[in-house]
């Protein structure tokens, strides 16, 4: 009776899972490097227009950062991230013209989110 055999093939196993597993984070690992280039040239495209004598203004940045933060994580993350209530992001989005129904739509998928945890 062999009793290492089912040991060495278990072995196998977990190393085969383990080189697919290496291969697939080594792709995924590309594929940020490429969004984060990606978006470097967005926000360098972005702020060039704002740009007056070599200086970004306080409020474009502050701007930039809130809109980009409330498309990728929400408002209520977002404001977290940037340290501040979501009653300021809120305000803010006005402030820049977001349509009131756009923000209220954020704020229901928001909270039906945060209801299905």
């Amino acid at each position: 009776m062999n009793h290492t055999a089912p040991i060495a093939d278990r072995i196998d196993e977990l190393a085969s899972e383990l080189i697919r597993t290496r291969a697939r984070l080594l792709q995924m690992q590309r594929e940020v490097a490429q969004l984060r280039l990606q978006a470097d040239s967005v926000i360098a495209a972005t702020l060039s227009a704002d740009v007056q004598d070599g200086i970004v203004p306080l409020a474009v940045l502050e701007r930039r950062a809130i809109e980009y933060a409330v498309r990728i994580k929400g408002v209520v993350v977002a404001a977290q991230l940037l340290g501040c209530g979501k009653t300021t992001v809120y305000r803010k989005l006005k402030e820049y013209g977001w349509d009131l129904r756009t923000i209220t739509q954020i704020q229901r998928e928001e909270d039906a989110n945060v209801a299905a945890i």
